[in-house]
């Protein structure tokens, strides 16, 4: 097989790939009733996409089954709570439009602070939750991935802007290029693309 062709089945199946991994990851935000089937089907789902880049092939739907079931519980529990903050962010924001003068700008300016914050916290919960942390671990390491990695969100939010624009203009490729697009851009810039906090803790504790 030449270079060329090796390219192009290169592509070809991680097309195929990632469009299952699309379908899997939409099947299991169902069988969660949508909101709690969310976030274990996008933790399983990065967890899966990452063994691809690191050159494994398990099998996908058990690979999947069992690190949906294994965070279940963990993933609901972390993300409610940050969506959870988020909506009462938004709740004071509307009480604090009542206010005027310098206590308006005060309040609205760390208001907004915080929900951006939380925000830049779940790609930090996801990455945890994928390396197997618990607990209150989950949220302490994700606060050190913020704060060591910051700018790491700026391709993650431009995958999500390339995906929307995609979206605009071939609404037929939802089912099978969405979620995962933005999944496979996380996981290649916070797991693959530069320093991994996780190898790095390893590397540190060795």
């Amino acid at each position: 097989m030449s270079g060329t062709q090796n390219g192009i089945y290169v592509v070809c199946d991680w097309l195929m790939r990632l469009a299952l991994l699309n379908v899997i990851w939409g099947l299991f935000s169902l069988a969660g009733l949508g909101i709690f089937g969310l976030f274990p089907a996008t933790v399983a789902a990065s967890s899966l996409v990452k063994e691809w880049m690191s050159g494994a092939r398990p099998p996908i739907f058990r690979f999947f089954f069992m690190k949906y079931k294994s965070v279940f519980i963990q993933a609901n529990l972390f993300f409610m709570m940050i969506f959870g903050a988020f909506l009462l962010g938004i709740l004071n924001l509307m009480i604090v439009a009542s206010f005027s003068g310098f206590a308006y700008y005060f309040f609205s300016f760390s208001l907004l602070l915080m929900m951006i914050l939380l925000i830049l916290l779940t790609p930090g919960v996801t990455q945890s939750l994928m390396n197997g942390r618990k607990g209150w671990q989950v949220m302490r390491e994700a606060g050190q991935i913020l704060l060591l990695y910051p700018a790491r969100m700026i391709p993650v939010m431009v995958s999500i802007v390339i995906t929307y624009m995609i979206i605009r203009w071939m609404p037929g490729v939802i089912p099978f290029y969405s979620v995962n697009l933005i999944i496979a851009a996380f996981v290649y810039v916070y797991e693959i693309g530069g320093h991994n906090y996780f190898a790095d803790s390893r590397k540190a504790a060795a």
